[in-house]
């Protein structure tokens, strides 16, 4: 049997939308990394419950749909103030908890060392592993306790 919505096979975006709002609390955050934001959002914004989001690096909220890990790591500086800034921004939010849509790559890389370097980090927990519906990207959905 042809399924007529293919990429409802397997767990996709509304699965993980699905996962953050089965766990998440007042005072929670989501972070966002490579394409993992645009159709995320969407499910949980559906949901009517007030996360607080955010993208990394900060340039990928101006262009959810297009990446080039081979142009970002041309400017680890970049990276790495992305990182920092994202890092203090968390902290200043008083967020209790972070869910972390991690994708395997090194430009997500230097924002684990930031968290695990600025932040008050106790646990960190893998919640899941999904592929992204359209493009089939593996992510990894963890939740950073602070």
């Amino acid at each position: 049997r042809l399924d007529a919505n293919p990429w409802r096979n397997g767990p996709g975006d509304r699965q993980i939308a699905e996962t953050i709002l089965r766990h998440a609390r007042p005072g929670d955050a989501v972070v966002f990394t490579n394409l993992t934001r645009a159709s995320v959002e969407y499910y949980l914004r559906r949901s009517q419950r007030r996360l607080s989001m955010f993208s990394y690096p900060e340039e990928m909220a101006a262009h959810m749909g297009n990446i080039s890990i081979k142009n970002m790591l041309k400017n680890t500086p970049r990276l790495v103030s992305d990182a920092d800034s994202l890092a203090a921004r968390i902290k200043d939010g008083k967020y209790r908890r972070v869910y972390l849509l991690f994708v395997a790559n090194n430009v997500d890389d230097f924002l684990l060392a930031a968290l695990k370097d600025k932040l008050p980090v106790k646990d960190i927990t893998l919640l899941g592993q999904f592929r992204q519906s359209l493009i089939k990207t593996k992510v990894d959905l963890v939740v950073v306790e602070l």
